[in-house]
């Protein structure tokens, strides 16, 4: 940490002191005497005490921008009797009324800031420097929600500029739209969340459709017949699942303590690649209600498949052929819910042509493939990497880096550089 000397207040660097975000802040706290007593030593979650921060930088705006601010929707009137919203109406609004003064705004406008970051903020992340924090995006806030969005985005240059892209075609009249939601999570598992981060209950064409898209993403295996179980009516949370091919039924009851049952285990196991193997084995095996998309078994999957571009070259040679195997399949799946130049995509082709390069260079070196076959190998890793690029190119934690893979894959798959495979 680096202590503000004016305000007292942790900053990420000296420089952070003399930023224009800061400064607003900082002199009025200063100016009623107000020194933060937040320590390295401070209880555990002291960072909680941040939350008063970004409401405050809101309402220190000119008068222009905090009316259009105010223009968003904030689903107060939803979020103010959760136990979130009674802490910041004793910490926020005490602290922005009583400590620093703020008399002219009141309660019921403090807490709709508040409430207004929360449904429209993007958390933005970038791993150089660690980065990760919430902004706030005038025009971006308008974008529609789909659980099979049609664009995606990224935050550039020094000053986090939203920069929103296609993914796919959108014609004349159709909405643009984005997803607020994890895209392998299972229809319950999305709705719940966008419940209650966001306050609406979706009704968009993946979450209607009982098979979404025929991937049963939410569905589990009939146990009497093993057919597809799936939801009498997706959008209605109370209701029923059934068997598609002998009517078994199953509540919804059961159905939501079954997965969280097994997400308690996924998020308790040890996120190693033994212990993700076996656990994705055991829930596989005969006779299981699980199957291999089962939203559950592809988050395991979506894991070990990360595991393994961490380690490719410690792989035994089955588990490269199963990384391979994992990536591809994940990618058919992403093909289905989220369609086009995603970055799901993208990064998956990234994984797929890594692992290509480590298993072909042990074949080579191994005497399994010819010099010829190795080349010919690498020439279709390139043309991965290269759509991997089309994808990725703009984004800024990976566009050297995938630049520099471009050129080391050409120079390997040059005559001259055969040997070095």
């Amino acid at each position: 940490y680096y202590y503000c000397p004016d305000c007292g207040w942790p900053l990420c660097a000296p420089r952070c002191k003399s930023s224009s975000t800061h400064q607003a802040e900082c002199s009025l706290m200063k100016g009623k005497f107000f020194q933060t007593q937040i320590t390295q030593h401070s209880p555990p979650k002291k960072e909680s005490a941040y939350c008063t921060i970004m409401p405050i930088r809101c309402l220190l705006l000119p008068p222009d921008k905090l009316k259009q601010l105010l223009q968003l929707e904030s689903h107060l009137e939803k979020r103010r009797n959760t136990t979130l919203y009674k802490a910041l109406e004793v910490n926020v609004v005490g602290f922005v009324r009583e400590c620093l003064g703020l008399k002219d705004f009141d309660e019921e406008t403090i807490l709709r800031i508040a409430a207004i970051l929360d449904t429209n903020a993007f958390e933005v992340r970038r791993s150089a420097g660690n980065v990760r924090i919430r902004g706030l995006y005038l025009q971006a806030a308008m974008l529609s929600h789909d659980c099979r969005p049609n664009t995606k985005h990224h935050f550039a240059g020094d000053d986090f500029t939203l920069v929103l892209t296609a993914t796919r075609d959108i014609k004349r009249g159709d909405v643009v739209s984005a997803t607020y939601t994890q895209t392998l999570w299972g229809t319950p598992a999305r709705r719940a969340h966008l419940l209650e981060t966001k306050c609406f209950n979706c009704t968009c064409e993946r979450c209607s459709d009982p098979a979404e898209f025929d991937t049963y993403l939410s569905c589990i295996l009939c146990s009497k017949c093993k057919g597809y179980v799936v939801c009498s009516d997706p959008l209605d949370k109370a209701s029923d699942w059934m068997c598609q091919n002998c009517s078994h039924k199953i509540t919804a009851r059961q159905m939501l303590q079954g997965n969280e049952t097994f997400r308690k285990e996924l998020e308790g196991v040890e996120k190693s690649v033994s212990e993700l193997e076996s656990l994705i084995h055991r829930y596989l095996e005969d006779p299981s209600v699980f199957h291999e998309r089962n939203y559950h078994i592809v988050q395991a999957k979506h894991a070990l498949s990360q595991l393994y571009g961490a380690m490719l070259t410690e792989l035994s040679d089955k588990q490269l052929i199963n990384a391979e195997n994992l990536c591809r399949e994940l990618l058919a799946l992403g093909d289905i819910l989220d369609p086009g130049l995603s970055r799901f995509r993208g990064s998956l082709l990234y994984d797929l042509q890594a692992v290509k390069v480590v298993m072909t260079k042990r074949q080579f070196e191994n005497k399994q493939i010819t010099k010829d076959e190795a080349q010919e190998t690498m020439k279709e890793v390139l043309d991965i990497l290269q759509q991997a690029t089309q994808i990725l190119s703009n984004e800024p934690d990976l566009a050297y880096l995938i630049q520099h893979r471009v050129q080391e894959l050409a120079d390997m798959c040059s005559n001259e550089a055969t040997n070095a495979l």
